[in-house]
């Protein structure tokens, strides 16, 4: 009898089984199918690039996927990256409009978007971004840095441009480990092997303190070199701008880290209404270096 039994809630697994594989791949093909059965509109003359940096980029395309039950794919660095690169040489592309308040991007991605940006302008072709916050009041120092590659750059009366340095923190659990009796062993070839001190140290040695500053000065000189540029501004002027940071917007813009202060809307009205001017979103370019921009 509970061989019968077994049997019976076997075949009834069974069919429960195969009946949520048929509804997964029911909806799996439903979404992943779904683009490719959506009509195309025809492209216009004119075309203002639109890119989000705020929902971050993936290094790589995993294929159809739900990612995470978003039922969405993320966008890959690669796309964005060849997207902006296309465009620079489409002349029905006459412009790019961005947001971004504080991406979800390593250092690494900003360079590359920020490198696709610069090459974009450097074709004569403007870049816009809009912006709510940078930071909100924290360190934001790379998100500025690619913010600063665009250029004009907007953003809302109640924002924050958190320019405020970089750092970076260790985790050491010695003590921690050192409860349950663990104790960390590792071979390191050399003082400057330091991975495995979270292990075996309480804090950083001489030596991996050493190289963390080195590698952090280089990226600081990097990041305050590239906004001093893009902005048109002294070295020394933003290594002072970051001491004395966070800013608030309207003190951002006095200081020359921001252009113009509004909200969306009015960033998209001032678009729309360049174009149909027949400026081709040339008028609200960034001017040359000792030259303000005339507003009315």
């Amino acid at each position: 009898m509970r061989t019968f039994g077994f049997i019976v809630l076997t075949f009834f697994a069974s069919i429960g089984l195969v009946v949520m594989l048929f509804i997964g791949s029911v909806i799996y093909f439903a979404v992943n199918m779904a683009g490719e059965s959506r009509p195309v509109a025809a492209t216009p003359d004119k075309i203002i690039l639109t890119v989000d940096l705020d929902k971050g980029l993936v290094e790589g395309d995993g294929g159809p996927k739900l990612d995470g039950f978003n039922f969405r794919n993320s966008t890959t660095l690669q796309d964005a990256v060849l997207a902006i690169r296309k465009a620079k040489d489409d002349p029905r592309v006459v412009a790019i409009k961005a947001t971004m308040s504080t991406p979800a991007m390593g250092l690494a991605q900003t360079q590359e978007v920020r490198g696709a940006v610069a090459e974009f302008r450097a074709a004569g072709k403007p870049a816009y971004l809009f912006s709510e916050t940078i930071g909100e009041g924290q360190g934001a120092l790379p998100a500025y840095y690619l913010a600063a590659g665009f250029g004009e750059i907007w953003m809302q009366p109640s924002g924050t441009v958190g320019i405020a340095g970089i750092g970076t923190e260790g985790i050491f659990l010695k003590k921690f480990l050192e409860r349950f009796g663990i104790k960390g062993a590792f071979v390191a070839k050399g003082e400057y092997k330091s991975a495995p001190e979270m292990f075996t140290n309480t804090g950083m040695s001489p030596a991996n303190r050493e190289e963390t500053e080195a590698l952090l000065g280089s990226w600081y000189k990097q990041m305050v070199d590239g906004i001093a540029a893009d902005r048109k501004l002294d070295v020394a002027k933003v290594k002072a701008l970051v001491d004395e940071g966070p800013q608030m917007a309207q003190e951002a813009k006095d200081k020359g880290l921001i252009d113009r202060l509004g909200y969306r809307d009015e960033f998209d009205a001032a678009l729309k209404k360049d174009r149909r001017q027949g400026h081709d979103a040339q008028a609200l370019r960034r001017p040359a270096a000792g030259r303000r921009p005339q507003r009315p």
